[in-house]
């Protein structure tokens, strides 16, 4: 009879610190790779969300090209940011271009940098 009531405390004794130790660290652990997951998804979002808005521009630089009359179309060679090739072709050069080689627009925080060429 004394044996099963040593047994009995002994099984209620509780946690020991060592448990509890291993217990925090573990959740801990656990709460740092969700923080972790979390900020990856964060960042991947905000990089499409740029790479979508950068998408726009461009598309919008195509439809202004695309409205300028074909006689017009070219790259005055005193514009800033004017090269004389792209891709191992020439330039379309035209004086009084309305088309610009670099431009630079702000959207949210960022800044876009667009370039157009006209080979």
């Amino acid at each position: 009879m004394i044996r099963s009531t040593q047994r009995r405390r002994w099984s209620e004794r509780g946690t020991t610190l060592l448990e509890v130790v291993v217990t925090v660290t573990l959740l801990t652990g656990g709460i740092f790779a969700t923080v972790s997951v979390m900020d990856g998804v964060a960042n991947a979002t905000t990089s499409v969300s740029r790479r979508e808005t950068a998408l726009g521009l461009a598309r919008d630089a195509m439809e202004a090209m695309r409205s300028v009359p074909y006689d017009a179309l070219g790259i005055s060679e005193s514009a800033e940011g004017f090269v004389p090739s792209f891709e191992e072709r020439d330039t379309v050069r035209v004086t009084g271009s309305s088309v610009t080689p670099i431009d630079k627009v702000q959207a949210g925080d960022a800044t876009y940098v667009i370039t157009q060429h006209v080979t």
